[in-house]
């Protein structure tokens, strides 16, 4: 499985793309909109872990960008203090989750590979 992982905050994007490599899960890495709209129009991805607030722009953005590259892909939202029902419409879909922050690389975990079981059937 193919994942964008969006965040600004090294050392904890850092520490979650080598727990889900070591997953083994292709991971790519954008620090900033800038690159993570470089790495979509590069290559389709099947699921992303965005955090909410990455410079220059809200999670909400680069996921819809992606979508639209990528249709099948998922999503696990990252905050420290935003609600779901933020996320408007994008909260009721089987393709989205929303992890809360102290970030636990094990619940991000368990929604790729539920997600990964799932595509795998």
């Amino acid at each position: 499985m193919k994942v964008l992982l969006v965040g600004n905050r090294e050392s904890q994007v850092d520490a979650l793309a080598d727990t889900l490599q070591r997953a083994d899960y292709d991971v790519a890495v954008a620090r900033d909109f800038d690159q993570a709209m470089s790495l979509i129009r590069e290559n389709p991805y099947d699921a992303a872990i965005i955090d909410v607030l990455v410079p220059e722009v809200n999670g909400i953005q680069i996921y819809r960008a992606l979508k639209k590259a990528s249709p099948e892909a998922r999503a696990i939202f990252i905050s420290g203090y935003m609600k779901t029902d933020e996320l408007g419409d994008l909260a009721a879909s089987e393709k989205i989750a929303f992890v809360t922050k102290p970030l636990r690389p094990d619940a991000v975990l368990d929604f790729l590979n539920r997600w990964k079981e799932r595509e795998q059937q």
